[in-house]
């Protein structure tokens, strides 16, 4: 007996001991979030946090360290250049410090208008004019407001009111379509492939706005526009085997209960005889 009370005292005690450290392991898990949590001069790098919090990078799992580099959990080594630490991107490097991870976005934003304005030195719009930094939003045409993208100096609003346009009414299509696939996932039909069309017609759509080429863009959304148009189809198909499957269904427990009613009425009749 009294072993076994020494051995609870002894695990009781262990566990004590090992709290703070395990506390400081959850404290160290991000410093980078820990510190600029604390900043409140100036407040913008205190809200740098809360606006990563709330935008599609923070929602998504890239943390700070997947963008500036460093070792987000050492204080000492987290804004180290030996441990990869790359701090803010200039504004000539944006672009490539964004395409990273956008490849496909940043292919077509080489070959773009703004990236020639960009390496002539002028002060051209690069990732961030449109997406913001740590805030960064899911895509929508809203992006391409008259108020951003109206600047004389470079190009009139109408250019980009045609990619707008382009963008927004394909965007329109495709949710149309993915609010379809719930219904049909219920009825157990197979969805995957159009989901992966759906998801690959929005990225490279996505990734091409960015040539801001009017030629291309329109190439694409007819190629787009058919793509979809074909998805469609497959939707009404499925459509009509849901309804299908349903009428046989209903067919099936009609016929049940007309075979069970004729079989009753059948041994009512035999045993009338008897």
């Amino acid at each position: 007996m009294i072993y076994r009370f020494l051995s609870v005292v002894l695990f009781s005690f262990c566990f004590w001991l090992s709290a703070p450290f395990e506390a400081m392991a959850e404290e160290v898990e991000n410093v980078c979030i820990e510190c600029h949590s604390g900043m409140d001069d100036p407040p913008r790098l205190k809200g740098i946090v809360e606006h990563w919090k709330k935008s599609i990078h923070g929602q998504n799992g890239v943390k700070c360290n997947n963008c500036h580099g460093g070792d987000p959990t050492d204080y000492i080594l987290a804004m180290d250049p030996e441990a990869g630490f790359r701090g803010k991107p200039t504004h000539q490097a944006t672009p490539a410090f964004c395409g990273r991870c956008h490849i496909g976005v940043y292919d077509n934003y080489k070959v773009s208008a703004h990236q020639k304005a960009l390496s002539e030195g002028k002060n051209a719009p690069t990732c961030v004019s449109c997406h913001t930094n740590h805030d960064v939003v899911k895509v929508t045409g809203s992006m391409m407001s008259e108020e951003k993208c109206g600047n004389a100096s470079c190009h009139p609003y109408a250019k980009v009111k045609y990619v707008k346009e382009a963008f927004t009414n394909i965007e329109k299509r495709l949710a149309q379509l993915e609010a379809k696939l719930p219904k049909l996932d219920k009825e157990e039909m197979k969805t995957s492939d159009i989901k992966e069309e759906i998801f690959a017609s929005r990225q490279s759509l996505h990734a091409l706005t960015h040539t801001l080429s009017q030629q291309k863009i329109g190439e694409k959304m007819k190629k787009t526009g058919e793509t979809l148009t074909e998805i469609e189809q497959k939707l009404q198909d499925f459509d009509k085997e849901v309804q299908f499957r349903k009428m046989l269904g209903i067919f099936l427990i009609a016929g049940s209960f007309l075979w069970l009613l004729i079989f009753a009425r059948m041994r009512r009749i035999a045993r009338s005889k008897k």
